[in-house]
């Protein structure tokens, strides 16, 4: 007569079974993402109409990239660009770097996935699934050779992360129910961590707002996408407070936030610390266009393009501005002229390493 297996046994095939459906899973919706040209949970991208206007480089293959292992980020020489690679094959979701001289050529390809990325100061910090089962997400923080220093966990799904130019902290946007600001119906948590301990040493949930001097609030306040200043202390937010959206200037020392322009979503400091680009939101809800505001005479220009963007820009440099859209990173000038172009095919949360 033949035994029947015992608990331990069962508990164990359970588990295992377990683990093997994670990982399918795992790999099945980044493939997904991948061929449908969606982004992680929580981030709504809308496919863009201009990606058939510029016939040649979307006819780019995922056959036609070279890639080779990255051991660190001086696997690419010269200035370079890291992001999340998206070619649908066994390398989809994890970091690379590439050149920004030929950016399409070959990519070097790290073992560390991630669904977010940022760096800064030999500081990187990559926002990825964790917790029992993959089933939560922590901030992995990484230095140039791609190991991992410490990781934290972090609530909810990811939307948007950032890191100083120093690499000292690290900001981290979540959704806690899994919505996007697209529907109106939505609750983040955007905090700032110590890189060199994991502590969090602000959450923007907590800290007063002021609005023309005096005291601003609302329960229901959303804080969202933060740019950090070059001076270890100031730093700019997007605050949502029902259909309204502000540009807020913060201070870590002051641990205050003051509201300083109106009609603004996910900030991005150029490299001069003089302009932010940002998105606004046009016509319908969730139809966003490029914007740069110059912090000095506060005067704004649109940017070229007229498909829907959700992103939070990224400077290639002073003078054009870089965005994610249907896992291609594009390129528009910063001054409002010309048109924008792909600068890089099969990626997303692009970086630029200055």
């Amino acid at each position: 007569m033949r035994r029947r297996p015992g608990p331990r046994v069962i508990l164990f095939a359970l588990i295992v079974v377990a683990c093997l459906a994670s990982s399918v899973v795992y790999v099945g919706r980044a493939v997904a993402r991948a061929h449908s040209s969606a982004p992680p949970p929580g981030i709504h991208v809308t496919h863009g109409a201009s990606l058939a206007s510029d016939p040649a480089p979307a006819t780019i293959k995922p056959t036609a990239i070279r890639t080779t292992a990255a051991a660190s980020l001086m696997a690419t020489k010269g200035p370079k660009i890291l992001f999340v690679n998206m070619i649908p094959d066994s390398t989809v979701g994890k970091l690379a770097v590439a050149s920004l001289a030929n950016p399409n050529s070959s990519r070097a390809v790290a073992d560390l996935r991630c669904e977010r990325v940022y760096y800064g100061g030999k500081r990187g910090i990559c926002v990825a699934r964790g917790g029992p089962l993959n089933s939560s997400y922590v901030a992995k923080v990484f230095d140039p050779s791609f190991k991992v220093l410490r990781e934290f966990s972090l609530p909810g799904v990811p939307s948007r992360a950032r890191v100083s130019s120093d690499g000292h902290y690290g900001a981290t946007t979540m959704f806690v129910r899994g919505d996007n600001y697209a529907s109106g119906n939505f609750s983040t948590r955007t905090a700032i961590f110590d890189l060199r301990t994991g502590k969090q040493v602000a959450n923007l949930e907590t800290m007063p707002v002021f609005r023309n001097g005096e005291r601003f609030s609302n329960r229901n306040f959303n804080f969202w996408g933060v740019t950090f200043a070059h001076d270890d202390d100031h730093f700019y937010a997007s605050l949502g407070s029902g259909s309204k959206t502000f540009l807020l200037k913060g201070s870590m020392r002051a641990h205050t936030l003051r509201v300083i322009h109106t009609k603004v979503e996910c900030p991005s400091l150029s490299p001069d610390q003089t302009r932010i680009a940002f998105k606004r939101s046009v016509g319908t809800r969730g139809n966003w266009r490029l914007t740069v505001l110059n912090l000095k005479t506060m005067r704004e220009t649109r940017l070229a393009g007229d498909d829907p963007i959700d992103d939070q820009a990224e400077w290639l440099d002073s003078k054009h501005v870089l965005y994610g859209n249907d896992n291609v990173v594009w390129k528009v000038p910063a001054n409002g002229t010309g048109k924008p172009t792909k600068l890089l095919m099969y990626a997303y949360s692009p970086v630029v390493i200055r």
